[in-house]
């Protein structure tokens, strides 16, 4: 997902978390916050 698509099915969906994974494996956990701090800083 792109940052906009993660930040819109969070707050949609009311999800603070999503699982990051890679060929089916998780490798990481992004937060709503992650995601907002990206978009803010790409300004």
């Amino acid at each position: 997902l792109e940052t906009e698509d993660a930040a819109e099915m969070m707050l949609s969906r009311g999800f603070r978390h999503l699982p990051v994974t890679e060929g089916g494996d998780l490798v990481g956990i992004v937060s709503l916050r992650d995601v907002l701090s990206a978009r803010i800083g790409r300004r």
